[in-house]
């Protein structure tokens, strides 16, 4: 079985409030691509900034790879990990003021409460901690959300298998072809190859001469030894597909990729038959379309 890397996956997360503190709601949000390597971008707030690198150690450990893009955001906006504190210098220093132009200007009146929450500076907002059983809490509303992706790409895996099955089985079935016009190929060749032998027989010296080139071609030109490691790494890439305990299936589907492409380029340079070299190309073109779905498997 393979996992595709790409995937989304959402949860909330309530937070009860305590002393000084509102219940707040978080929305976790994450989505993964494919990529090389594993690579977490994260949009937190900022309250929740000290937690960036226990979230990227869970994404890592839970989703191998690809580029994951894990956002938290605050149902009720950020300033909802604020509270509002008020400064009683401040208010003290105003009060003071105030006493001062009544006696200095002599005018009457008086500082409301209402007027005080008014003036600047009066409060101030200070950041809300969360408590240890709170960040255990996003945490695991983390390990959900990575959970949850993991079956996303298991299913999504499930039809990328389908399809790299199918393009490794029309490779098979056109090397099946290619092995079919090179065996013709070459029994072509074996009558030009007897019939000099005959006339070397006969004392023909150019036949002779001509032999020679020829036999050397023919051992130039023979892809049998390519054939057999193509089908060889082919098995082994359908094996892999099916196989339950390997990891990082994508790295090893894409190096046997290449190694089967180099085999198709080497079929094709050897043999000059347009039969072949037709074939060769219908190979490259289904092992380009399974490349492109490997590079989405973890």
């Amino acid at each position: 079985m393979i996992r595709s890397m790409t995937g989304f996956a959402s949860v909330t997360v309530e937070i009860s409030g305590g002393k000084n503190r509102p219940s707040v709601s978080f929305m976790i949000e994450v989505k993964t691509l494919n990529g090389r390597h594993f690579e977490a971008t994260s949009r937190i707030p900022s309250g929740l900034s000290h937690l960036e690198i226990p979230f990227t150690e869970v994404l890592k450990e839970k989703l191998v790879r690809g580029r994951a893009f894990l956002t938290i955001r605050s149902a009720t906006g950020e300033a909802s990990l604020d509270r509002p504190v008020m400064s009683m210098e401040v208010v003290q220093q105003y009060i003071e003021e105030g006493n001062r132009i009544k006696k200095q200007f002599k005018v009457g009146g008086e500082l409301t409460i209402s007027e005080i929450m008014l003036l600047p500076h009066v409060f101030s907002f200070e950041r809300v901690g969360l408590t240890k059983a709170d960040e255990k809490k996003l945490l695991e509303g983390l390990h959900e959300v990575a959970d949850l992706i993991t079956k996303e790409r298991d299913r999504e895996g499930k039809s990328l298998q389908k399809d790299i099955k199918a393009r490794f089985e029309q490779c098979r079935k056109i090397m099946v072809s290619i092995r079919s016009s090179f065996e013709k190929f070459m029994d072509t060749q074996k009558d030009v190859v007897k019939n000099m032998v005959n006339e070397a027989k006969q004392g023909g010296t150019a036949a002779r001469s001509q032999l020679d080139d020829l036999y050397a071609m023919l051992n130039k030109i023979d892809i049998n030894e390519e054939i057999i490691r193509f089908n060889s790494h082919l098995s082994a890439s359908v094996k892999l597909l099916s196989d339950a305990k390997q990891d990082e299936k994508g790295r090893r589907l894409d190096f046997i990729i290449q190694e089967l492409a180099r085999e198709a380029n080497t079929i094709t340079a050897k043999c000059s038959s347009f039969d072949i070299g037709s074939h060769a190309v219908d190979i490259k073109v289904e092992l380009e379309k399974a490349r492109e779905q490997i590079q989405n498997i973890v």
